[in-house]
């Protein structure tokens, strides 16, 4: 491929024919590298020399670096063997790509998985794996042994701070014994005298049940920010500390993922609010209240020891007051997703398939305009249990499978 330089880049990898038009090649190349990667797609259309520009992997990495908060949103669809990756555009909440590991078979190679563009995912065997949203690789993880007579296990994939490094925490529960087993794992290995070998290690219960839900399900229960992952305490934890039994707030439990420790006290939720559900805005944990009658109510944690809470954003949900016979089954908030730039909340939902229809859930994203009450919703998405934002580029669909 032939190439032109750029003052500062250095070689710029387009062919010959891509300095035909009026622009001089360097000023063509600033040109794209400013615009976002949503527009940036549609252009490779425009001819042979635009595809190869936009295409290629140095191209890609210098529009990374000059947008490094790009984000896409990646839903989980089914489970069992073969499960299947949706890729969102978070602007729009529509559908982009597919992901399906058919044509892959599950290995112990990690070679093909990177962790910071992969995704958990649970066979029926119970054993967790890493699927790439960005190829479809998946790779499982050594089985981490759990008690012969557990209940349910959970994963919870995070990264821990400031290491950087990835980890999963496996909570295995045993309902007889009321107990949890708790082990974790750091993708990659090194680092912790196992010779670079993956494997897990044993560390501390909690000191209240804590909800890990059977997978597949739907994970509004925990989260993970800034490197600590949050659980919900189990409803019932009169089993545990009978002070904890209250329906005026609920009680949250934090697991380090750097430490690789429980904090030893619960996290009182929200004063009023009973019955939430977890996610993070902002590198804060936020707690969401929904009333199930005008709106869901976004709870930031400001002081974990003084159980200091803010409540900072109220989203409006304009078919919680209609009637069953309207709308026979309600919507389902799960979390919110991100902030976007424009100050608008980007919003992990569950809809009818249509108005009026019976008890069959869809997933859709919704961005909703704090400022109007306005909301628009995505491509709805089936068989959909898990949705999360990871920052990647929409620029390496479509090029092929050579995403490094």
């Amino acid at each position: 491929m032939a190439t032109g330089k750029h003052p500062r880049l250095g070689p710029l990898p387009v062919t010959g024919t891509s300095n035909d038009g009026v622009l001089p090649l360097d000023l063509l190349y600033d040109i794209l590298l400013r615009l976002p990667a949503k527009p940036l797609c549609r252009f490779r259309a425009v001819c042979t020399s635009w595809h190869s520009l936009l295409c290629h992997r140095d191209f890609i990495a210098a529009h990374r670096r000059c947008h490094s908060s790009q984000r896409i949103a990646v839903g989980i669809c089914g489970h069992g063997q073969l499960p299947c990756l949706v890729i969102l555009d978070m602007e729009s909440g529509r559908v982009v790509k597919r992901v399906s590991t058919s044509n892959y078979r599950r290995s112990h190679k990690m070679r093909a998985v990177i962790p910071h563009r992969a995704v958990g995912v649970v066979g029926m065997d119970m054993r967790l794996s890493l699927m790439d949203f960005a190829t479809g690789a998946i790779s499982l993880l050594p089985d981490h042994a759990p008690p012969r007579d557990y209940t349910t296990v959970s994963y919870t994939v995070g990264r821990a701070a400031p290491t950087g490094e990835y980890k999963v925490l496996a909570i295995a529960i045993i309902l007889k014994e009321r107990r949890h087993v708790c082990k974790i794992l750091t993708l990659g290995g090194g680092g912790n005298g196992d010779g670079g070998q993956r494997r897990w290690r044993g560390t501390g219960s909690p000191p209240c049940r804590v909800v890990s839900p059977p997978v597949p399900s739907y994970n509004r229960q925990t989260t993970v920010v800034e490197g600590v992952a949050y659980f919900l305490v189990f409803s019932s934890c009169l089993w545990y500390n009978p002070e904890l039994n209250t329906a005026e707030h609920d009680w949250i439990m934090a697991f380090s993922l750097d430490t690789e420790a429980w904090r030893p006290d619960p996290i009182q939720g929200p004063t009023g609010c009973f019955g939430i559900g977890l996610g993070g805005l902002d590198g804060h944990l936020v707690a969401c209240h929904d009333d199930r009658k005008t709106c869901v109510e976004l709870w930031y944690l400001v002081d974990p020891d003084q159980a200091l809470w803010s409540m900072l954003h109220q989203i409006v949900m304009p078919y919680h007051g209609l009637p069953t016979s309207s709308l026979r089954q309600p919507e389902h908030f799960e979390k919110p997703l991100a902030i976007m730039d424009d100050g608008r909340i980007l919003v992990w939902m569950r809809v009818p398939t249509a108005p009026g229809s019976g008890g069959v859930l869809v997933t859709v994203l919704r961005v909703y305009d704090p400022r109007t009450g306005d909301f628009t919703d995505g491509t709805r998405v089936t068989n959909c249990h898990d949705m999360g934002v990871h920052t990647w580029s929409m620029l390496y669909f479509g090029r092929g499978a050579d995403t490094k």
